[in-house]
């Protein structure tokens, strides 16, 4: 467990560093989102907030099944827009 500082930045403003090593482990850079949830005892839980472009979506798709070419290839293509 890490005892971290509150700093005071803008004059109103409260802030707390996060450790260099979480944040690598996270691959988590400057201006990237993190979620800051209250627990009900009291403590904060930060995670990693995961956008979009994060996470990895698979689909399978039986090719033998589709015996149009076209309706392949547009298929396919509804696949990687969605």
């Amino acid at each position: 467990m890490d005892i971290r500082r509150v700093q005071m930045t803008g004059g109103s403003s409260l802030v707390v560093t996060l450790p260099k090593e979480w944040t690598t482990a996270m691959q988590i850079r400057k201006n990237d989102p993190v979620r800051i949830t209250a627990q009900p005892d009291g403590t904060l839980l930060i995670s990693a907030a995961i956008t979009d472009d994060q996470v990895q979506r698979i689909k399978e798709l039986d090719a033998s099944t589709c015996t149009n070419p076209t309706f392949l290839f547009r298929t396919l293509i509804g696949c990687y827009i969605a």
